[in-house]
C-alpha cells in the first residue's frame, strides 16, 4: 500500500471554481455515507470535517479497483458508526474536484480533518491496513475534540449544546479522575488500563490512557518556554506538540506532528507517527 503523509492546507480545494451539479443518489442507507459533488462539497466535506473525520474517496464507476476500495470503505464506515464519515466522489462527473485534490490516478483516498487534507492511499489495500488507519484517525479525532456524528448523520451535540441532563461519571473511572486531580498519573493510568484489560474496545478508557499520558509528559513544564524552542529534532516536535495540545490548540499540534513525519525518517518518524 502506498501510504503518504504530506500535509495539505484545505485551501488547495478551491471551491470558488466549483459549479453546481445535481447530487447523485446514495447507494446505501447510511447517513454517514454520501455522494459528493461541487455543489455540496463544502457542506459534506469541509464543514462536516469539523465535527468528524471525513474520508474522501475519489474513483470512477468504470474502474474496478475504485469499486473495490469503495466497498471496503463503506463496510468499515458502517462498523465505525458515526466516528468517521465517507464522501464518495465520481471523478468522471466531477473532474474539478479531482483537479482540486491534484489527483492523477484513481482510486485516491484522502482524510479531511478540521478542514485539513491529508492523502492516505491510492491503491487497493488490505482490510487490516485500512482498519488500522481508521483506528489512528479516530484516536486523532478524539484528541482534537471532534464529537462525531449521530445516527441521523448530524453532528453530535457538545455538552454546551445538548439540553439533556449531564451524563453521570462512570463509577469505573472515579478513582482515575481523583488520581488525575491529585497528579497521580501512574495510578490513573492503571485504572484505565484495568478497564481495558476487561473491555479492550472501551473508548472512554482508551481516551483516558491517552489523556493521562499527555498530562504526565507535560507535568511541570513551562508551556511558553517549550513552544518557543527551535524545532531541531523529533523530540522537540513531540514536546511542542504536547504543549500546544495542553493549551487547547489541537489543530496546530496535529499539524506539527504531520510536519515532523514529513521531516524525519526511521525511529524518529516512528515516534511521531505513534504519538
Amino acid at each position: 500500500m502506498n501510504m503518504k503523509n504530506p500535509h495539505l492546507q484545505s485551501g488547495v480545494v478551491d471551491l470558488s471554481t466549483l459549479g453546481a451539479k445535481p447530487v447523485s443518489a446514495s447507494k446505501t442507507d447510511s447517513p454517514h455515507i454520501c455522494d459528493v459533488n461541487e455543489e455540496n462539497f463544502e457542506t459534506e466535506v469541509l464543514l462536516k470535517s469539523k465535527k468528524a473525520p471525513v474520508i474522501v474517496c475519489l474513483g470512477s464507476l468504470r474502474h474496478a479497483p475504485s469499486g473495490q476500495v469503495l466497498a471496503l470503505l463503506e463496510k468499515l464506515i458502517l462498523e465505525y458508526a458515526g466516528k468517521v464519515a465517507l464522501a464518495r466522489v465520481d471523478t468522471d462527473t466531477n473532474p474539478q474536484i479531482a483537479a482540486a485534490f491534484q489527483t492523477q490516478t484513481v482510486p485516491a483516498v484522502y482524510l479531511v480533518l478540521n478542514g485539513q487534507v491529508q492523502p492516505l492511499f491510492n491503491e487497493v489495500p488490505q482490510e487490516s491496513q485500512v482498519r488500522s488507519i481508521f483506528d489512528q484517525i479516530v484516536e486523532v479525532a478524539a484528541k482534537a475534540g471532534l464529537a462525531g456524528l449521530n445516527s441521523e448523520g448530524e453532528p453530535t451535540l457538545s455538552n454546551e449544546e445538548d439540553s439533556a441532563p449531564e451524563k453521570p461519571i462512570d463509577p469505573r473511572f472515579i478513582k482515575a479522575f481523583e488520581a488525575m486531580e491529585a497528579g497521580e498519573w501512574d495510578t490513573a493510568e492503571a485504572v484505565f488500563r484495568d478497564v481495558l484489560n476487561n473491555s479492550p474496545a472501551d473508548e472512554e478508557a482508551k481516551i483516558g490512557v491517552i489523556q493521562v499520558a499527555l498530562f504526565k509528559r507535560t507535568d511541570g513544564i513551562n508551556f511558553d518556554e517549550v513552544i518557543g524552542k527551535s524545532l531541531a529534532d523529533a523530540s522537540t516536535y513531540l514536546e511542542v506538540s504536547d504543549a500546544l495540545m495542553m493549551l487547547g490548540q489541537n489543530v496546530p499540534a496535529f499539524d506539527l506532528l504531520i510536519a515532523g513525519v514529513k521531516e524525519f525518517h526511521g525511529e524518529e518518524r516512528d515516534q511521531l507517527k505513534q504519538r
